[in-house]
């Protein structure tokens, strides 16, 4: 039984790192000269790996949490939806295939207050875990409260004191765990005194994310260091080692160290010497019951020497059907050079297909494809926010494949597609694309959009993947999609 609901789809998003958006607090809305800015995501992406655990080999994780302001000048506060999502991998099958025990994911929509020192919330949301090429899932459901640190949303970029966050609330609503109320907290401390900046960088973080149970209080706790390398303000990579013990119903059970990397984006990140996120968020419904998710995460460092750059970008899916539900994620990575509008280079792709809340039939692993391709995209291709009247966005890129689930009767591949927004100067600009992907298995997309505000987009796309393990491998979808 699939249990992917529309507006909780939104948060199945990724299948890799960990991504923070969150919304800037009123002090942090203020450019150099003191005018008012525009609230925006802030966006964050962190992959560990798991240090003295025999199971789970690395944790990938995301959070993105979107603002609207509700009046000109925030008094009345912000609007906001927030998703989070973890991803265990605890191996490979069939040379390049991961192996994923679990997906945990939170959404929560609610409202922050305005203020300069503390900031109030209330709000309401769905905490869950489905499980991956097995059978079940959990998930609860709430109504609660918060109070944090105006500092709190202003955290990508490294600063001198400390910022906390607290949250609770009633469980309404539950399947599989007999929960009775959500409990939050986080504190982030960095030394103020007055030291090199190699010394100014260092900081603790602490994170609490527990259910009530039966009158037992079962949490995750994870606490330690990070070294933060900030690239300007708004912007961070950090390498951290932190120590977790998680007994959260709806994550793993383990003690062990998290070893890696963080990179953020705020709210006012600028200049072009750092790294660069952007991405979509999506989420809908098409016929025969489907519901369709999607969260797409890129990312570009800066410069390396005068021209080249690297890219990284993954593409997470959840598609239900009548007979079965499909996880699928797509990888990107490579060096890329910008020549005008074009982006050139060489990538890693790979994708990699998963049953969604139930078991795969005795024999069946996971399905991956892996090519070593080369080629271009126009600088709109994956990045919504680009999209102009009269453009047209395109990719191309020719592959070999290396691995492949599918057989490998074709060791060629070839990716394309075209994306035109159409010419009239119209308040909400219309476009119009199809894409494909043939070789050892095919995809292709067809698809129409229409602008409804800034970043917010309304789709409708006609689907044909071969990769899905539903008979019917077809699909009619409409979608709300935000792109940052």
């Amino acid at each position: 039984m699939i249990r992917l609901h529309a507006l909780a789809a939104a948060a199945l998003l990724l299948a890799a790192p960990h991504v923070v958006a969150q919304s800037p607090a009123a002090a942090d809305l203020l450019d150099e000269e003191g005018e008012p800015g525009t609230p925006r995501p802030d966006v964050s992406t962190r992959l560990v790996a798991v240090v003295g655990d025999d199971t789970l080999q690395m944790i990938g994780e995301m959070r993105v949490d979107l603002p609207w302001t509700l009046g000109p000048d925030r008094r009345s506060g912000d609007a906001f939806l927030a998703v989070f999502a973890r991803t265990l991998i605890d191996g490979t099958v069939s040379r390049l295939t991961l192996t994923v025990p679990d997906l945990r994911y939170d959404v929560e929509a609610g409202w922050r207050g305005p203020g300069t020192r503390r900031r109030w919330s209330v709000s309401a949301g769905q905490n869950a875990r489905e499980l991956v090429d097995r059978d079940g899932g959990d998930w609860v459901r709430w109504i609660g409260a918060g109070i944090e640190s105006a500092s709190f949303r202003q955290w990508p970029t490294p600063r001198a004191g400390w910022a906390w966050r607290v949250q609770a609330g009633p469980v309404l609503d539950r399947l599989g765990i007999d929960a009775d109320a959500v409990v939050r907290g986080s504190l982030r401390v960095a030394p103020s005194f007055d030291r090199p900046s190699i010394w100014r960088a260092w900081g603790l973080d602490l994170e609490i994310d527990g259910l009530v149970v039966d009158g037992g209080f079962d949490a995750d706790v994870e606490i330690g260091p990070r070294l933060s390398l900030p690239f300007g303000r708004g912007r961070r990579a950090a390498l951290i080692a932190h120590w977790l013990r998680a007994r959260n119903p709806l994550g793993p059970r383990l003690d062990a160290v998290l070893v890696g990397v963080e990179i953020a984006e705020g709210s006012r990140a600028v200049g072009d010497s750092a790294p660069d996120l952007f991405g979509s968020v999506a989420a809908g419904a098409g016929a025969n019951g489907r519901q369709a998710a999607s969260f797409r995460i890129g990312l570009t460092t800066p410069t390396i020497g005068r021209h080249w750059r690297v890219g990284f970008d993954v593409d997470a899916n959840a598609l239900t059907a009548e007979d079965t539900g499909d996880l699928y994620y797509l990888y990107h990575l490579g060096l890329q050079r910008e020549i005008g509008r074009l982006l050139v280079g060489g990538w890693y792709y790979h994708r990699s297909n998963h049953r969604l809340g139930e078991a795969a039939p005795a024999g069946e692993d996971p399905t991956s494809i892996n090519v070593v391709e080369i080629g271009l995209d126009t600088d709109g291709w994956a990045r919504p926010t680009r999209r102009r009247p009269g453009t047209l966005d395109a990719r191309a890129r020719a592959g070999w494949l290396i691995d492949s689930s599918f057989g490998e009767r074709d060791h060629w591949h070839a990716r394309g597609g075209l994306r035109w927004v159409l010419p009239a100067p119209v308040r909400h600009p219309v476009d119009i694309g199809v894409e494909a992907e043939v070789g050892d298995v095919e995809r292709w997309i067809a698809s129409t959009g229409i602008s409804v505000g800034a970043g917010w987009e309304v789709r409708l796309e006609r689907l044909r993947d071969d990769q899905l393990s539903s008979a019917d491998r077809r699909a009619w979808l409409l979608l709300g999609r935000y792109g940052f």
